[in-house]
């Protein structure tokens, strides 16, 4: 946790210094800018983490080009008061070149993981499994990013600066939050049913409670919810849980922590059905229905109420939408886009409906919705382990 420097909480007890007049809090995530004293001896220095250090102007543009992100104020001899950087004209450059080193290195990483996968390819001989290799999947993933990344700073602005110190104050204010007990109620489902597949085996427990289409239309509807809460491997559940814990908080402290495990398990189960009607000879598990929901749910939200997030943040939302579909068109071998697109429905369907009964998110009603939603999540958890647990 950061901690401000002595001299600051001193100043802050004696005689409180007023915030920059440009810091006004108009959100929650906005952290009012209170600039401690300017090092003295310096005519340049910035602020990192509420501690002043002074510096040459050089070395306040060779720290900008590497690590400029996490800097909220400047000082310089045209500005003796504490400003933002995005202010001081002569920094712009320095923070482009940050942003082009940042796309370089994302466009290297992408290479080596992507190199990784081809290397695997050839010591194994499997040419045909390569859409299968999670290493070329994600390598080419990553290396479009980086593509990407690289051609947005081209046309790198003031306004590309300023959101961006946006979007890392409000990073660093979830960063701070913890998960509610609903999210967590989630989790903890998730894990009960991992733990059996462990004990029963993971193949053997997915053929026993998973999406096998046939087993759901002869009867046994109840894979319907069982399967969102397995996984075909831990490298499958490590991936649904991050995307579950960076989704879900955002929602819990943007929209209302209630909405998490109602959201997830009807998109969930919509995803389930998606999967059954469009890939009927497949067998399927994982709780990315329930995340897409989520996504999308998040996606209506952000939408509708842009004013809530900061800049560019509903880009940030399609872009994460829009990996998710070339992530299925890649892995279509093992990716179940149907219930990736079933759950997304599911969730936009679900905000749109929300937003057009104005439903009152602390209300009686969605707490009871929740809780029912926990309840059949624990349910189906508990079900699903003792079925295993009964063929050990």
């Amino acid at each position: 946790m950061d901690q401000s420097p002595t001299n600051l909480k001193i100043k802050m007890l004696t005689e409180p210094s007023p915030p920059l007049e440009s810091s006004i809090q108009k959100h929650p995530w906005e952290t009012t800018d209170v600039a401690p004293d300017k090092p003295e001896g310096f005519e340049y220095g910035y602020v990192l983490k509420d501690k002043a250090h002074g510096c040459t102007k050089q070395g306040l543009l060779d720290y900008i080009a590497t690590n400029g992100k996490e800097i909220t104020l400047v000082w310089t001899p045209e500005t003796p008061e504490a400003v933002r950087p995005s202010e001081v004209d002569f920094l712009f450059s320095a923070f482009k070149k940050r942003a082009e080193k940042a796309a370089r290195k994302t466009i290297l990483i992408g290479l080596g993981i992507l190199a990784g996968g081809i290397v695997v390819l050839v010591i194994f001989a499997q040419w045909t499994l390569a859409f299968r290799n999670l290493f070329v999947v994600f390598g080419t993933l990553v290396l479009a990013e980086g593509l990407w990344e690289w051609h947005k700073t081209k046309s790198f602005s003031v306004a590309d600066l300023e959101a961006e110190a946006d979007m890392g104050k409000f990073a660093g204010w979830l960063k701070k939050k913890s998960l509610s007990r609903y999210t967590a109620c989630v989790f903890a489902a998730i894990i009960v049913v991992e733990l059996s597949q462990l004990l029963f085996g993971e193949k053997e427990s997915i053929a026993a409670a998973g999406l096998v289409k046939p087993a759901v239309w002869q009867g046994q509807v109840w894979r319907l919810t069982s399967a969102m809460l397995m996984h075909v491997n831990f490298t499958h559940l490590w991936m649904n849980c991050l995307g579950l814990f960076a989704i879900g908080k955002v929602i819990e402290y943007t929209i209302h922590r209630r909405v998490v495990p109602l959201v997830f398990f009807i998109s969930g189960l919509s995803g389930s059905v998606f999967s059954l009607v469009l890939y009927p000879h497949t067998t399927s598990v994982g709780a990315s229905g329930g995340i897409m929901g989520l996504l999308g749910f998040l996606t209506v939200e952000v939408w509708l109420h842009r004013e809530k997030y900061p800049a560019n943040y509903f880009r940030r939302v399609v872009e994460g939408v829009a990996f998710t579909g070339v992530l299925g068109v890649i892995g279509f071998l093992f990716i179940d886009n149907a219930a990736h697109f079933g759950g997304l429905l599911g969730g936009v369907g679900l905000g749109l409906l929300f937003q057009k009964a104005r439903v009152e998110y602390s209300g009686r009603v969605l707490s009871l919705l929740s809780v029912v939603s926990i309840a059949l999540l624990f349910i189906s958890a508990l079900f699903t382990s003792n079925k295993l647990l009964k063929l050990l």
